[in-house]
């Protein structure tokens, strides 16, 4: 590289006029959302990931609501058999008594359970 190739570079770095940042209210408040959406990212559970005897009773009861809806859609059992144990477990639950079943916390669903008690 020439002196005079240098000087050209510099005299090219110097010309450019050097951009001014504006913060305006829109890209403050952009920034503000970005921090806050990062922060709440890092802070999110999953409240289904408890053993089942430490969920809520209306968590208790959409997971058996699951586990019965799948039970239906895959005909293992009926409409009526649904409404039956939905309607059983759901008091159960709400009186605190025990339910058996296995309950993976990974997985947040319940893996086995055996309704035919409850029938």
């Amino acid at each position: 590289m020439s002196l005079n190739d240098i000087q050209t570079e510099l005299n090219s770095i110097n010309s450019k006029s050097p951009e001014i940042k504006t913060n305006t209210i829109e890209n403050l408040l952009i920034n503000n959302v970005r921090r806050l959406e990062k922060f709440m990212d890092s802070k999110v559970i999953n409240i289904y990931s408890r053993p089942w005897n430490k969920l809520e009773t209306k968590l208790k009861t959409k997971k058996i609501e699951e586990y019965l809806k799948k039970e239906l859609e895959t005909n293992t059992i009926t409409l009526n058999t649904f409404n039956t144990l939905f309607y059983k477990l759901s008091r159960n639950i709400m009186l605190n008594e025990k339910i058996k079943l296995v309950y993976d916390t990974e997985k947040c669903c319940i893996t086995s359970f055996d309704y035919k008690i409850y029938l």
